[in-house]
């Protein structure tokens, strides 16, 4: 079931926070009777070390993981649909039963397009970061690809699984958070085009949604969901690297101006529940060396940098 398969890679995304990368690159492999989170998951940490290397072998890996995860989901969203159509009429019939069957249905198609909104996105960051998609003709249809997941988010605001389905919940609120981040960030080359699509970003807004979506899993009343804990990476890259090296980057503060930022709570916040949850994990480690960097205490920062190094890491490009 969509549940089951949920719970399973929700244990893979718990040992990937532990830098066990291997384990969860093992856990999303399995098969089972769903396989819809398991191939997206296999996906994601093929993009995530494609990011890290940038090597031809593991670029043509992640886009092959993707397409299939893309077309596995394609897949489960037309015989859903199918099935959903058959089932309408027996909602009369069988009485409620049938009706929370469709409505698991509705939600099992609702992730669906989740998932392929996910990895169209995916799809182009890979192809536009690793200068893939080379011309003015790639770009434009690369721009028609993430204007099918932009436009899937905005709708998915107003889905009633917004209020029921905190999974659904956590990816709806990391994409848009993500799209109202990135295109104030893009090179003037890339926004023009774009531009013509009508896509237009906030980073005020951006933090707040995934910051909402980071704390899903931090805050009091903690609730399991499979995309809170990567919106709480994304917050940290954003606020303690790229916040540093872009001019255009604003800080935030808590009354909604720009002297006092609300950034340092935030990332205080995200970094030490996951060392609590995840202790000498080597990702929560950097993420602490560089916020003490960020404050100005080289020493303190030099010390955790230095005891990361130590660890043995299954990836040897995070040690760079």
């Amino acid at each position: 079931s969509l549940s089951d398969d949920l719970d399973h890679v929700c244990q893979a995304l718990d040992h990937f926070l532990k830098a066990e990368f291997n384990i969860a690159l093992e856990m999303v492999s399995e098969t089972g009777s769903l396989r819809l989170y398991h191939i997206l998951g296999k996906a994601f940490l093929c993009f995530i070390r494609t990011m890290f290397t940038f090597d031809p072998v593991d670029i043509k890996k992640t886009l092959d993981e993707i397409e299939e995860c893309i077309s596995v989901a394609s897949a489960i969203k037309a015989s859903q649909r199918q099935t959903l159509y058959s089932r309408v009429a027996s909602v009369f019939r069988f009485g409620r039963s049938k009706a929370d069957e469709n409505e698991e249905l509705q939600r099992l198609g609702a992730h669906c397009d989740l998932i392929i909104a996910e990895l169209s996105l995916l799809r182009a960051v890979i192809l536009i970061a690793t200068d893939e998609c080379e011309g003015w003709v790639l770009m434009i249809k690369q721009s028609l690809h993430i204007h099918q997941s932009y436009s899937f988010y905005l709708r998915a605001l107003k889905s009633p699984f917004m209020d029921t389905d905190p999974h659904f919940r956590s990816g709806v609120l990391l994409g848009n958070g993500v799209f109202n981040l990135i295109f104030p960030l893009l090179p003037p080359r890339i926004s023009q085009v774009f531009s013509i699509f009508g896509y237009k970003g906030n980073t005020f807004v951006g933090i707040e949604q995934l910051q909402e979506c980071a704390m899903m899993s931090l805050g009091e009343d903690k609730i399991q969901s499979i995309r809170s804990p990567l919106s709480a990476l994304v917050v940290l890259i954003y606020h303690l690297i790229v916040a540093f090296i872009l001019p255009t980057s604003q800080r935030i503060s808590d009354d909604g101006s720009t002297t006092i930022p609300h950034w340092h709570k935030a990332c205080n916040e995200i970094i030490q529940a996951g060392l609590t949850a995840h202790p000498n994990s080597p990702i929560f480690v950097y993420f602490q060396g560089r916020f003490l960097f960020v404050q100005g205490k080289l020493r303190e920062a030099m010390a955790v940098f230095e005891d990361g190094l130590k660890q043995d890491i299954e990836w040897p490009e995070m040690k760079h």
